[in-house]
């Protein structure tokens, strides 16, 4: 996985840095282990908080406090915020399929 995953919300830039620390950060606003959801269905809530604890500063601070990242979610379309969590899910994933590609043989 590469350090940096960029992703777009409200149309600006982010890069999503899912360290160990960010990990914890998500666990405890989750108030649960990341791992005991594997089998979860993703919400907004859920990909909220991944995305609030994992856009990070180049020191590795937190981009967004909370009152910061309520004002963007009230701005932010549910369809960027799924594409921007399709792209993490890839990169994490290591998913490398090229955009329009079917995954068919042909």
């Amino acid at each position: 996985m590469k350090r940096d995953i960029k992703i777009k919300l409200s149309g600006k830039n982010y890069r999503v840095r899912l360290t160990v620390g960010a990990m914890i950060d998500i666990e405890d606003e989750l108030g649960k282990p990341l791992m005991s959801m594997l089998n979860t269905e993703i919400s907004f809530k859920l990909a909220s908080i991944v995305f609030k604890n994992g856009i990070r500063n180049e020191d590795g601070t937190r981009v967004f406090e909370d009152e910061a990242w309520n004002s963007l979610m009230y701005v932010t379309d549910p369809a960027d915020m799924f594409s921007a969590l399709n792209d993490v899910i890839k990169e994490v994933s290591g998913d490398e399929t090229e955009e329009g590609e079917t995954g068919k043989n042909e």
